[in-house]
């Protein structure tokens, strides 16, 4: 959830994968270790995709902007995550019974 500026309160989402060392999936595996480090977890050797470790983390992301038509041909737009932003006073959110999930 954004917390902070004229968007605050809305959402934007992303996959994470942890893949397997034999999977195709691989060539994605510094996405997944960039998304760890810039949550202040460690990203380095086996990573754990214990998302229990996320609650009340807070990131900093860039996000872009898509058009598409929904199921009524209506034109919609949605952010989706184009970045994540390693930021090294990255904070716990002070309360994490703040965030919604």
């Amino acid at each position: 959830m954004v917390a902070t500026g004229d968007q605050a309160g809305r959402k934007a989402w992303d996959n994470i994968i942890f893949p397997e060392p034999d999977s195709p999936a691989i060539k994605i595996k510094g996405k997944t270790k960039h998304f760890l480090h810039c949550m202040g977890l460690p990203f380095d050797g086996d990573l754990s995709g214990d998302t229990d470790l996320w609650i009340g983390k807070a990131i900093k992301i860039k996000v872009h902007h898509e058009k598409y038509l929904d199921k009524y041909n209506q034109q919609k737009m949605s952010a989706k995550v184009s970045e994540y932003v390693l930021d090294e006073d990255n904070q716990e959110i002070a309360d994490a019974s703040s965030v919604p999930f």
